[in-house]
């Protein structure tokens, strides 16, 4: 039985509870309720009459980039070497959100940017245009939210690159390297890539999405005082 608490009325909940209370003693039947992480405490609240009652959490965290691209390859039924870039552009736009990503993909397909050739048979799609596509405000958000968990070098890097623009060609990358003293540019780069806020084409570094950058502009100044104070001459120099 799969239940969604967040989204029950105190009816379904009564229900639910009983039915919990029946069958405590019954090892043959099991309930699956699924909630959000915030709603973790309310659930202990609401089920806190049932004193027998043993609940198991299991978190089910985002996806990695690799477990994206086996996903996008067994769904397109191509070999996951020719998945991964297409992989990579879906990873940054859902931040391996399962259901974000399922989503994406039925709404690429659905527009014609992955779509069925006939003559050979098989799936097709351009990168170009996908990464084109603009993230879902929801997505959008969660990178926005998950910001706050960065550490003071990861920080920096994002402040330094909002400074340039949406898009930064990998020469200007040098010059940025120089000024970050004491931080790995180009470790931060990758890690901020698989977190999603960036995009590496190879020959630019891009932010996913406008509002990321804009949330850098304004906000990692007052994260960077929660951690250190430092802020790098490039920012100074470019701002």
């Amino acid at each position: 039985m799969c239940f969604t608490h967040a989204q029950a009325d105190i009816n379904s909940r009564l229900i639910i509870s009983s039915l919990v209370l029946r069958s405590v003693s019954n090892p043959h039947i099991f309930f699956v309720i699924c909630l959000r992480e915030e709603s973790v405490q309310a659930l202990a609240t609401w089920l806190g009459g049932v004193q027998s009652c043993h609940l198991e959490l299991i978190r089910l965290g985002p996806l990695d980039v690799d477990s994206v691209n086996t996903l996008v390859s067994e769904t397109v039924h191509h070999p996951p070497r020719l998945t991964r870039h297409l992989s990579h552009i879906l990873f940054a736009k859902t931040g391996g959100n399962i259901l974000f990503l399922r989503l994406l993909l039925r709404q690429l397909s659905h527009s014609g940017l992955i779509q069925l050739k006939l003559n050979p048979s098989r799936w097709a799609w351009s990168v170009e245009k996908i990464a084109d596509v603009e993230m879902p405000d929801n997505v959008v958000l969660l990178l926005i939210k998950d910001m706050t968990a960065l550490s003071a070098d990861l920080l920096l890097c994002l402040q330094a690159l909002s400074c340039m623009g949406s898009l930064v060609l990998y020469p200007t990358l040098d010059v940025i390297s120089a000024d970050l003293v004491g931080v790995d540019l180009k470790a931060s780069l990758q890690e901020l890539t698989r977190r999603g806020m960036l995009m590496d084409t190879n020959e630019h570094i891009r932010f996913s999405h406008d509002k990321v950058r804009t949330d850098v502009s304004t906000s990692v100044s007052k994260l960077l005082s929660n951690t250190r104070q430092v802020t790098p001459s490039c920012v100074s120099n470019y701002d």
